[in-house]
């Protein structure tokens, strides 16, 4: 049993001299993301302050801010002491300005004080409790390796559950990120045929337009009257062209126009892909961490 408990502890402090190691390269993780996830965070946050202002007043109030209760994990009292911090002129309502502001200052400080505060099992702790163990209680040193070994499968068994989740979601990602390439695809195909069609259109009558022009200063023998229809149906035809052109300048802007929609619907896509991956890794990181410490 002895024996035993030596290669645990062994096992806690081989584990443990990485640990500061770990933490830096975790803290290394999160300066690289911030930059991506400043860019996130921003727009969750204006999607935030839409949902407190709800009736488009342009500003939100202490009592708006409780709309959050459903979007947050905080109760309403502690969504109105962060909107007391938010507001030191103490004025009573918010813009989307000092909102965006203050929030985004909340949330990282949130996330600072989450990494600096974030504890690791002491190697040294563990070492001296088995010694002291040992020394005094020989006979609980089997019920302490018990323990450290049930803490490791229950870790090992919330890391897959966690990464059964992360799969799922990021297969979620990737096939909703294929259906909007799919659509933007299937949407420029039919931009494509749509043109066509007004190219097409736009040349027959000029053919048309054309043919008539010729006409009319072929026939030198048509009376006044028929001068008049040919001029009147002329200038139809112009007005025609005319309209013809610009619904083609309008459906060529209406494409453009779509054709960056679709882009920038991808690129926020594969940001918030990338975000969550970035995400979901580094808490695999922390979570291992952990499991090694107690295992």
């Amino acid at each position: 049993m002895s024996e035993t408990g030596h290669v645990g502890s062994t096992r806690v402090v081989s584990s443990g001299s990485d640990q500061n190691e770990k933490q830096k390269k975790s803290r290394k993780s999160v300066n690289k993301e911030a930059g991506l996830g400043h860019v996130v965070m921003l727009d969750k946050i204006e999607n935030f302050f839409q949902i407190c202002d709800s009736e488009g007043k342009g500003f939100i109030t202490r009592t708006d801010m409780r709309k959050l209760h459903k979007e947050l994990p905080l109760t309403t009292e502690e969504l109105e002491n962060v909107f007391d911090s938010l507001d030191p002129d103490k004025n009573g309502y918010l813009t989307l300005g000092e909102f965006s502001s203050g929030f985004s200052k909340f949330i990282i400080s949130l996330q600072k004080e989450g990494l600096e505060n974030e504890t690791f099992p002491s190697p040294s702790e563990v070492r001296s409790l088995w010694a002291q163990l040992r020394n005094d209680e020989p006979h609980l040193l089997s019920d302490f390796e018990e323990f450290l070994a049930h803490e490791a499968r229950q870790e090992r068994k919330e890391m897959e559950s966690a990464l059964r989740r992360i799969d799922f979601y990021v297969n979620s990602f990737f096939q909703d990120s294929e259906n909007l390439q799919s659509r933007s695809q299937e949407l420029q195909q039919r931009l494509r045929c749509k043109e066509q069609e007004l190219k097409q259109l736009f040349k027959k009558k000029r053919r048309r337009l054309e043919h008539q022009s010729r006409d009319l200063h072929s026939e030198h023998q048509v009376s006044r009257l028929e001068n008049v229809k040919l001029k009147i149906s002329n200038e139809e035809l112009s007005r025609e062209l005319e309209h013809t052109c610009q619904e083609l300048v309008l459906a060529q802007e209406h494409s453009s126009i779509l054709q960056e929609q679709a882009s920038q619907l991808q690129q926020e896509r594969e940001m918030s892909v990338y975000a969550f991956i970035m995400y979901t890794q580094r808490s695999e990181s922390q979570k291992a961490c952990r499991e090694k410490n107690k295992a």
